[in-house]
């Protein structure tokens, strides 16, 4: 009878895809950022499940990320019309680019 996910020490790449729900790319990305401590035996890279029981209470401990809408004042066109806005003082005290203000990628040929 196979040991359950949660009691293991150890599983495969695979396995904690399975066991976790996430994706094996997004393992890999945990395990290369350290987020995960691996063992290696022989060529078998294994996933120390108690490891990701810490990343896991760690995350829970933290302030939770608000899920769901956004925050009133803050739709998507807002959004753009600041972040244009800030590029628009950014560039301010910039000398202008050379051909005017039509961007290179669109000048037509005279």
């Amino acid at each position: 009878m196979p040991i359950p996910f949660i009691e293991r020490i150890t599983a495969t790449v695979l396995e904690f895809s399975e066991g976790t729900g996430n994706s094996i790319s997004k393992i890999w990305e945990m395990i290369k950022k350290g987020e995960l401590e691996t063992i290696t035996n022989g060529r078998r890279r294994l996933i120390v499940v108690e490891s990701y029981k810490r990343l896991v209470e760690q995350r829970r401990s933290t302030k939770p990320v608000p899920l769901g809408r956004m925050p009133k004042g803050r739709h998507r066109g807002q959004q753009i019309a600041a972040a244009q806005a800030l590029t628009v003082q950014r560039s301010a005290g910039r000398p202008p680019k050379p051909g005017g203000s039509v961007p290179s990628h669109r000048k037509v040929e005279r």
